[in-house]
């Protein structure tokens, strides 16, 4: 006859859960005005996505990018304006800095995520949404090489293993077929005279 150990295993049944994909707050939580830390909190999660389009360096078709982060944070409720709009001169800012200095940009983002300067600030409990942000920002250009080993090594560092990775890269793709599916399917506008 089995015993109560064997319905009722000692273990937490979350042990062996990573504890990064546990960590989901969204940035509207992040950003809320019920949120003390919003503004530094808004400021940290724009630069790390800044950060990960100047890692790809300098190319004729960031502009894509940076029009879509643009119009992403300012599409999100009470994201602060003035941080949105500043994302292409920060962008350069990073992009020549990331040249100069090669890999600093990621120790950057690391160091930043873990403790920002400026402040208290949550972002670190949003990891998981941060990585799923990057990974549909650099699906705007098909994944650069270097924007998607930016991606994996933070991830690697804040604990989201590569499986996990997988599944949102998965999940970004079939947005994107889905975004593209619905403006090929929505009829153009007509024209009246």
């Amino acid at each position: 006859m089995p015993n109560d150990s064997d319905y009722y295993p000692s273990k937490n049944p979350f042990q062996n859960t990573n504890e990064a994909t546990l960590r989901k707050k969204s940035v509207v939580e992040l950003v809320s005005d019920q949120n003390p830390n919003r503004i530094n909190n808004a400021r940290c999660y724009a630069a790390a996505l800044c950060h990960l389009l100047a890692s790809a360096g300098e190319s004729d078709r960031q502009h894509e990018q940076i029009d879509w982060l643009v119009a992403y944070l300012i599409s999100m409720p009470n994201f602060p304006h003035e941080i949105a709009t500043s994302v292409s001169t920060v962008v350069a800012e990073e992009a020549s800095r990331a040249s100069a200095y090669g890999d600093r940009l990621l120790k950057d983002t690391i160091q930043m995520i873990e403790k920002y300067p400026d402040g208290p600030c949550d972002v670190a409990d949003a990891t998981a949404t941060l990585i799923h942000d990057m990974y549909r920002l650099a699906a705007v250009l098909q994944y650069p090489p270097k924007q998607r080993t930016f991606i994996r090594d933070l991830a690697e560092h804040v604990g989201i293993d590569f499986l996990d990775l997988d599944i949102i890269e998965t999940l970004v793709e079939k947005e994107q077929k889905a975004m593209e599916d619905a403006r090929k399917k929505k009829p153009a506008p007509s024209r009246a005279a």
